[in-house]
């Protein structure tokens, strides 16, 4: 097994660095208008409403009762306005996507979070009057939790795929 596996193992690793410098620059290639403010909150606004539809989903195994429809409707438009409203007063749109790093990363991490603080403030104060609360705790966990990896993984693989484009490692 010594040889030949090796050596497809590096002719696979070559051929996907190639194909991620031609994704690269086919990325480069796109409308700058893409990659301004309004378009990098879309994706954000975009990412949110997967976040919370997914920790939705997950909570009650991808079968979500119709008593709770209507709340996960309104979270996903909530959360596709409010967190890239959060992430742009909180200076994560400050960094270059093709240039993220570990410290752009930490401030996405921190700016993500008052939407979480203001749904659990949501759900504290509703279950005073509601005893059966309509936005779950794992919910909301679980929505900052699947946003911060998706929204950290699109910033490392622009970057990755932009340095993949100029032949970086």
């Amino acid at each position: 097994m010594g040889h030949g596996h090796s050596m497809s193992f590096h002719v696979s690793r070559r051929l996907l660095r190639e194909l991620c410098g031609h994704a690269g620059r086919a990325i480069d290639r796109l409308p700058r208008l893409i990659f301004n403010r309004g378009g990098l909150m879309a994706v954000d606004g975009s990412l949110s409403m997967i976040a919370i539809w997914l920790a939705w989903q997950l909570r009650f195994d991808f079968n979500v009762p119709e008593n709770y429809q209507a709340a996960v409707r309104v979270a996903a438009v909530a959360l596709l306005l409010v967190r890239p409203a959060c992430l742009w007063m909180l200076g994560a749109y400050r960094a270059i996507w093709r240039y993220f790093n570990l410290g752009d990363a930490m401030t996405l991490c921190l700016a993500a979070i008052p939407p979480t603080i203001i749904m659990l403030m949501l759900r504290i104060g509703w279950l005073q009057y509601h005893p059966v609360a309509v936005l779950p705790l794992t919910v909301i966990v679980v929505d900052y939790g699947v946003f911060v990896v998706l929204g950290v993984g699109t910033r490392s693989l622009r970057r990755y795929l932009f340095e993949a484009s100029v032949g970086g490692s």
